[in-house]
């Protein structure tokens, strides 16, 4: 584990507590807010921090629930956000080194045809190996550079 990623990993709890404590924080900043707005709008000089009216208070609280129980909604997809970067770098290590593994070293690659020598000195083309020593699926196309000869090439020489 590098250094940079067990300190990541130490404070993951700390970024967990803060949203959950962010719901209760913003509920109980909600609530205060809606008591001062009360006491300034419609009853002036009187500050009651619990509501007597029942509609009032059902309306603040079910807020307040909605706001704590966003955080901890939020905090459970950081944590499986978490969890599913953790399971990506695992995956990503062990293409590496299964890569690692099927290529070696040092690929023998025949410097006129681009033909690739296997592990029994058998000569394939590029991409028989490739389909041989990897699941990848080989599309073919053509670079800007090749296109631009092939172009030259026709003008030179068209077909008869």
């Amino acid at each position: 584990m590098t250094k940079s990623s067990s300190s990541a990993a130490a404070n993951q709890p700390s970024r967990r507590v803060s949203l959950r404590v962010a719901g209760f924080v913003t509920a109980a900043l909600f609530w205060l807010g809606e008591t001062l707005l009360h006491a300034v709008a419609f009853k002036p000089h009187h500050f009651e921090l619990l509501p007597h009216d029942d509609h009032e208070l059902w309306m603040r609280t079910f807020i307040c629930a909605m706001f704590v129980l966003f955080g901890f909604y939020a905090q459970s997809i950081v944590r499986r956000l978490e969890e599913s970067e953790g399971k990506l770098a695992v995956a990503n290590r062990e293409l590496g080194a299964a890569l690692e593994r099927a290529i070696g070293d040092n690929l023998p690659v025949c410097a006129w045809c681009k033909s690739v020598r296997n592990e029994n000195g058998k000569w394939l083309r590029l991409e028989e190996y490739l389909l041989d020593h990897s699941h990848a699926h080989v599309t073919h196309g053509i670079c800007e550079a090749c296109e631009l000869k092939m172009v030259q090439d026709l003008k030179d020489h068209p077909p008869r």
